[in-house]
């Protein structure tokens, strides 16, 4: 999506969710597939200053987060385990020209994933297709659930 669409629709009073279809940039928290609302956008001299806030969708995003932050014992984890990310307020303002090229896809409201969020449901999306998959096919999942 392009920088000025997604502009557009925040100045126009808008707080529109969005899927990270890749990661936002280099030294991004937010990674392919996680789910952000982009709260607010502020111009400045390097093009738009847009805020993700990822916090709404943290039982989507946490399991999604990359592993390869340095921390302080040589080893790598996380940004929330290295200190740079607080898991209560996950969001990160990140910088684009306004013809670049945004990663990110919104949610629509007819998606299975729409679906999840509006359902209210507290597990995993992962856990919600598997629910819904039995609900549909009625004993779909037995084969799997046996080892578990």
């Amino acid at each position: 999506m392009k920088a000025k669409v997604l502009k557009d629709l925040i100045l126009s009073g808008k707080k529109p969710e969005v899927q990270l279809t890749d990661c936002l940039w280099d030294d991004s928290w937010g990674e392919k597939h996680m789910i952000a609302e982009v709260t607010k956008v502020i111009e400045d001299m390097d093009g738009w200053n847009f805020t993700f806030d990822y916090t709404k969708f943290k039982s989507v995003d946490l399991p999604l987060q990359a592993h390869n932050w340095h921390l302080k014992d040589g080893e790598t984890g996380t940004a929330i385990e290295a200190g740079l990310m607080d898991e209560n307020n996950l969001a990160e303002d990140v910088i684009f020209a306004e013809d670049a090229e945004v990663p990110v896809e919104l949610i629509g409201n007819e998606t299975p994933l729409a679906e999840y969020l509006k359902s209210g449901f507290t597990g995993s999306y992962v856990e919600w297709l598997e629910k819904i998959a039995e609900e549909l096919i009625p004993d779909c999942m037995k084969p799997w659930k046996k080892g578990i």
